[in-house]
């Protein structure tokens, strides 16, 4: 358990030292690219043209230690942007489960709606049915009626209404 401890311990110190190593690159890259801005000026407020030239075993594991130091602090942003993308992924995650459930809600609405409209209209269509099933039947016999003198017209129409 002691050993697990002290690499756990070991382990965070490493990544604090590396981070402080590529912040201290990243740092020095800048004031770098800052003072060969500077002697690269034209004669302007008194500078005048100069380069600065390192010997090639020097500057090129430089620049590539630098450019990578800024390469991974600006992918990685040493995991603080990583942690804002993953945060911002996962709103947009959520607002988009939150639309599904919004427009599921008014489907169903919109399903229970028309459902008990068209119940509704069966109903309905049921009942005009009857009507004129009965006034299918009532009109023969009212012409009967009618015909045979026991009715008089205004019978016959006021049995249909």
């Amino acid at each position: 358990m002691c050993v697990c401890a002290a690499l756990s311990v070991a382990f965070a110190a490493m990544k604090l030292v590396l981070a402080t190593v590529l912040v201290v690159l990243v740092t020095a890259a800048a004031v770098a690219q800052f003072v060969l801005l500077i002697l690269k000026t034209d004669g302007e407020a008194g500078f005048s043209h100069h380069t600065v030239a390192l010997p090639a075993f020097i500057a090129f594991p430089l620049a590539t230690a630098v450019f990578g130091a800024l390469a991974v602090w600006e992918l990685r942003n040493l995991g603080f942007g990583n942690a804002a993308l993953i945060r911002e992924r996962r709103s947009e995650h959520q607002q988009a489960r939150l639309n599904v459930g919004e427009v599921r809600n008014a489907v169903a609405a919109q399903i229970v709606r028309s459902y008990y409209q068209a119940r509704l209209r069966r109903d309905q269509i049921e009942a005009a049915r009857r009507q004129v099933e009965a006034a299918a039947e009532a009109l023969p016999l009212n012409f009967k009626g009618i015909l045979g003198g026991q009715l008089r017209a205004i019978e016959g129409l006021q049995a249909v209404d």
